[in-house]
């Protein structure tokens, strides 16, 4: 028993199917993702040059933390906008 108690060594824990990305690919993404940070998961994934799935790739940057970020929208001027004096917001200042 206490020979038994002297080999013993404490194993990390691996639980679960093993992961298709690794540290150093992970990095890469997150890179790429702070490089374009409006570039969608399927265009940060050929940049990578990646072989795992764009949900994988949301889930990766879901891990770091950042969230989907989208252009704001705004309508565009029309004549009768310019019409009504709108014109001035969209006239360049020099």
């Amino acid at each position: 028993m206490p020979q038994n108690a002297l080999k013993y060594k404490k194993r990390a824990e691996k639980r679960g199917r093993p992961r298709k990305t690794s540290t150093h690919m992970n990095r890469r993404i997150l890179l790429a993702i702070k490089k374009d940070p409006f570039a969608s998961s399927s265009k940060i994934l050929t940049e990578v040059d990646a072989d795992i799935s764009a949900r994988t790739d949301k889930r990766r940057l879901l891990e770091f933390h950042i969230k989907s970020r989208s252009p704001r929208k705004v309508p565009l001027l029309q004549k009768r906008h310019l019409k009504n004096g709108l014109g001035i917001f969209c006239a360049p200042t020099y």
